[in-house]
């Protein structure tokens, strides 16, 4: 049986244990800025891959 490699933070890659949720991780170990920075990143690069398609 194949098993689920852990989760892992997109903004600083620690792994999130099995039963425990990204949401909490993120509102607990990130700073506004540093979430909006993400989501603002990750929207461009997302809106870049659709024009180059």
């Amino acid at each position: 049986m194949a098993t689920k490699p852990p989760l892992e933070c997109p903004i600083c890659h620690a792994q999130i244990r099995h039963g425990h949720k990204l949401e909490h991780h993120l509102v607990d170990n990130h700073q506004k800025r540093q979430l909006a920075k993400f989501v603002a990143t990750e929207t461009v690069a997302m809106e870049n891959n659709e024009i180059s398609e």
